[in-house]
């Protein structure tokens, strides 16, 4: 995991640059993974179940609230940081990637229904959500010990300026 987490930024992950990394051999990794998809899926598939599971129930809710979504991220986060880095790090090109996609959709639409609520202008929706996901996958991609607490100091402070 570490690895896909290190490298994902280059887009270029080939199996032998992992078993390197692992200090295993390719038919090592091959005897328990067929592809680099298999390999992807099965680290990011707790996370990625539970943000399909929760995005089900929150959009069956209408467009969710932004602290609930809010309150969600920073759980899953919180249980799933470094696979929350890959997924969205290295989702592009993978059957995850239109999974990203929907969630940063469901994260627009709830800032633009915030920043309505509240009167401000809501075109900047779009780039708040892109700003709040790269941001929150920046911090959490960083090697310090307290980036779940930045990661949470972060959201809030996006959030608090909606108000």
């Amino acid at each position: 995991m570490q690895i896909l987490k290190n490298q994902n930024r280059e887009k270029i992950i080939t199996m032998r640059i992992i078993s390197e990394k692992a200090q295993m051999t390719v038919g090592n990794i091959y005897r328990y993974y067929k592809s680099k998809e298999e390999l992807f899926a099965t680290i990011v598939a707790p996370l990625y179940n539970k943000l399909t599971d929760e995005m089900k129930i929150m959009i069956h809710d209408n467009t969710p609230d932004i602290k609930q979504l809010v309150s969600k991220y920073k759980e899953l986060q919180g249980q799933f940081c470094k696979e929350w880095v890959i997924l969205f790090n290295g989702s592009t090109g993978t059957r995850f990637e239109k999974t990203v996609k929907k969630l940063e959709k469901v994260l627009q639409d709830s800032l633009r229904n915030a920043l309505i609520k509240n009167n401000k202008n809501d075109e900047l929706a779009q780039p708040l959500s892109k700003a709040l996901m790269s941001g929150l996958t920046t911090i959490l991609s960083d090697k310090q010990s307290d980036s779940q607490k930045t990661a949470d100091n972060f959201i809030d402070y996006i959030v608090s300026g909606l108000s």
